[in-house]
């Protein structure tokens, strides 16, 4: 019995072993698109609320949100990866502290203020590589750069019925960005991201109603660690 029996135990062996590996292959073959959100902590001079520091972002732990496609070259795991995300960052409750103080020092009492934040926009391309660890559990990671664009709303301040209104260009530039995380079941992924997102020239103009308008120039280096909790499509 166990003569006839030997020869079939190794074909099942080898069918399971088959299925595991088409199971596997399958993970990393497919195209996926990315749909994730969670925190985006500021780093370096973006989160720093030192206002000696003339490159101080002051910006405090914010909010993300990203699209990212990933199409699989091979069955190897190397594939390209395309991705959105937008970052958004108020500034820290300290940093505003700082700001009304200073105004109070120069004279400006009881002004209401209407604080400015930071929105990022980078569009990162790259490689992707995704190793399947299992049939429920694959591996991924991110390289390349971004294309950002940063957006920093108006900064209004009300005292004795003058309005001073400072607003920002749109500003640019190139960084990269870089990253991995962990799909589960093919749907559920956590990833953590690193953008260093380059020195981005700020220009402004500073109105009040009756005087000439007031011409602002500065850099702002934006790097930032994002942590999101995404669901995947299989294409």
């Amino acid at each position: 019995m166990s003569l006839t029996q030997k020869p079939q135990n190794m074909k099942n062996s080898k069918l399971l072993a088959l299925l595991l590996l088409f199971a596997t292959s399958q993970i990393v073959a497919q195209n996926r698109l990315d749909i994730s959100v969670g925190l985006a902590n500021p780093l370096s001079d973006f989160g720093s609320e030192n206002l000696n520091n003339e490159d101080a972002g002051g910006a405090a732990l914010g909010f993300s949100a990203g699209i990212k496609y990933t199409h699989q070259l091979s069955d190897n795991g190397i594939g390209l990866f395309a991705g959105l995300d937008f970052n958004y960052n108020n500034l820290t409750k300290n940093v505003q502290n700082d700001i009304e103080e200073s105004f109070e020092d120069a004279g400006i009492l009881g002004a209401d203020y209407d604080y400015y934040s930071y929105l990022n926009i980078p569009l990162s391309t790259g490689l992707n590589y995704t190793y399947a660890a299992n049939e429920k559990v694959a591996l991924f990671g991110n390289a390349g750069v971004s294309f950002n664009l940063l957006n920093i709303t108006d900064f209004v301040i009300e005292s004795g019925g003058t309005t001073v209104t400072t607003e920002f260009d749109l500003a640019n530039s190139v960084g990269f960005r870089i990253g991995g995380g962990v799909l589960f079941s093919e749907s559920i992924s956590v990833a953590i991201d690193y953008y260093g997102l380059g020195s981005h020239d700020v220009n402004g103009e500073a109105r009040t109603a009756g005087l000439p308008p007031e011409d602002l120039d500065g850099d702002i280096a934006v790097n930032m660690l994002t942590i999101r909790l995404g669901y995947s499509f299989n294409l």
